[in-house]
């Protein structure tokens, strides 16, 4: 029996849909079959673990089952708890990589992990008409149609994702609207006017700092006139005492 305080047993959530931490279980779970992912869960947290490790310390050798832990969380918690086994509470903890686990779980198929969140209905700000900042996305429109290995996933969320967040072309001026590569050219025909508005703002703002700046620069120049003046009738009166 695993000798864990409950404590010991929470730790923090990471991002459901992480590459980092382990990987969420109902997001495995929604393109696998149960019984393939019974032995493949993190101790620490019970997800799908992630760069799985295996404990393999004398102390609990006689363990019936391979123990599986995904790297970040054994890391963290042999930080947090001075090195001692998350299993037996001992010190000088003994682990490897558990490659076999690892291969195994690089190969399994899912959805992309983006899509997966639509499924849940969770809400991303996305512009579908003017003046209308967050809406939800239909959650019943497949956006994204990836499914493949859980390797894969990491590359097609950097370079082919069709849900990946995109910034507005005018978020410089203003504009800090999340889009879509679906959504993308649909933003800049019904935001036209207020893009447009912000442009001019900011013409109107560089204006007025120009004038600023040339006003400064007046002022400046009055004042080297003004000391010039002084300066030459110190001069002057200085050259008249000398005559006298």
């Amino acid at each position: 029996m695993l000798l864990l305080h409950e404590e010991e047993t929470k730790t923090k959530k990471l991002n459901n849909l992480s590459l980092e931490g382990c990987y969420d279980k109902n997001w495995i779970s929604s393109s696998n079959k149960p019984r393939l992912l019974r032995n493949l869960q993190c101790l620490l947290c019970k997800q799908i673990a992630n760069n799985a490790m295996e404990i393999i310390c004398n102390e609990h050798e006689d363990h019936k089952e391979t123990v599986l832990i995904g790297e970040k969380c054994l890391k963290q918690y042999l930080n947090e708890h001075n090195n001692k086994c998350p299993i037996g509470n001992h010190d000088h903890c003994n682990y490897v990589k558990g490659q076999t686990a690892r291969n195994f779980i690089s190969e399994l198929k899912v959805i992309c992990p983006r899509q997966f969140g639509i499924d849940l209905n969770i809400k991303t700000n996305i512009e579908t008409k003017e003046g209308d900042t967050s809406t939800e996305i239909e959650t019943k429109k497949q956006y994204c149609i990836f499914k493949g290995k859980i390797e894969e996933v990491k590359n097609h969320l950097q370079n082919e994702c069709c849900l990946k967040p995109l910034e507005c072309k005018f978020k410089e001026f203003g504009c800090d609207d999340i889009l879509f590569n679906f959504n993308f050219q649909k933003h800049l025909q019904l935001k036209g006017n207020q893009h447009s508005n912000l442009l001019l703002n900011n013409i109107s703002i560089l204006q007025n700092k120009i004038q600023q700046y040339q006003s400064n620069e007046n002022n400046t120049q009055i004042l080297k006139s003004k000391i010039e003046e002084q300066e030459q009738y110190i001069h002057n009166n200085g050259m008249k005492k000398k005559k006298k």
